[in-house]
């Protein structure tokens, strides 16, 4: 905290915040400028210096973070599209499964209901045949030789 007229601000402390304070008194021109100017923002460039290193630091960080969450994401979202992948496989296999179990149902149906349909043709065939047989045999001897 930097002091100025006995009220206390809030500010950086070290000798950053000490140059700062200098601007703020003076409306934005430094007080008692003189000397080695140079050796005087040494200090205040340093302590940016280490700021810049500090966020270059977190900037690092961060994108190694960001880096490590992108490739979790990607194993996550292969692994969720693989599982995908092998539910619709199972379900198109059941799903034709299915379809197959109830066309040979229905072939099955028609075979049985031909065979119905045919054992009564030779049902009725049969039944008729001796009547058949008797008007061939009764139209043969009427017409003679």
């Amino acid at each position: 905290m930097a002091e100025h007229s006995g009220i206390s601000r809030p500010g950086l402390n070290g000798p950053l915040g000490n140059f700062l304070e200098r601007f703020r008194r003076t409306g934005g021109v430094p007080a008692a400028v003189g000397g080695d100017l140079a050796s005087e923002l040494a200090p205040v460039f340093a302590a940016l210096d280490e700021i810049e290193r500090g966020a270059a630091t977190l900037r690092e960080r961060a994108e190694a973070v960001r880096e490590g969450r992108k490739a979790r994401l990607e194993q996550d979202v292969a692994r969720i599209l693989a599982d995908g992948r092998r539910r619709a496989e199972k379900a198109r296999k059941a799903a034709y499964e299915d379809a197959r179990a109830a066309a040979a149902a229905d072939a099955e149906g028609i075979v049985v209901e031909g065979e119905r349909a045919a054992a009564g043709i030779r049902e009725r065939g049969s039944s008729r045949l001796p009547g058949l047989v008797d008007e061939i045999v009764s139209r043969i001897s009427v017409s003679g030789p």
